[in-house]
This record gives structure tokens, sequence and C-alpha cells, in this order.
């Protein structure tokens, strides 16, 4: 797979994960509650990222990755926790 591919493979799993985000309803409270705002900075980190690397700009998109990590992180702690 090429990186243009790469590309253009992620812009559609966040074409999808944006239609997700707009049809969902997130709980109005709780640890659920917790994980969909997790969800939606992932989801806003990533696309900032793919603009960044469409931009030729990837080196800057690390920070966006990092930020994307550290939220995965703590959705696995909460996780953890709830067991």
């Amino acid at each position: 797979m090429t990186v243009t591919e790469l590309i253009d493979t992620s812009e559609q799993l966040l074409e999808h994960l944006q239609g997700l985000i707009v049809r969902s309803r997130p709980p109005r409270g709780g640890g659920d509650r917790i994980s969909v705002g997790l969800v939606l900075t992932i989801a806003e980190q990533f696309e900032a990222a793919l603009r960044l690397t469409r931009a030729q700009m990837s080196t800057h998109a690390a920070t966006h990755v990092r930020s994307m990590i550290e939220a995965l992180v703590v959705m696995k702690m909460l996780d953890i926790d709830a067991i």
C-alpha cells in the first residue's frame, strides 16, 4: 500500500466515523458519556492529523497522534476500572 492509498483509506475511515458521530446520541451521564467524549477527541485529532498530512505537514501531526493515543489509554483505564 502506498502512502497515497493509506491517506485515501484514512479519509474514507474518517467519513464513516463522522457519519456514526452525526447519527449517535450520547448518554446523559456516567462513564459512558466520558467514553463518548474521548471518542470525539480521537476523531477530531485524527481529522487534524489527516489534514496536516494532506497539506504536506505530517511532521506537525505527531502532537495530534499523541493526543489520540492518550485518549485511547484513558478509555482503556475507564474500561478496566468498570470491571
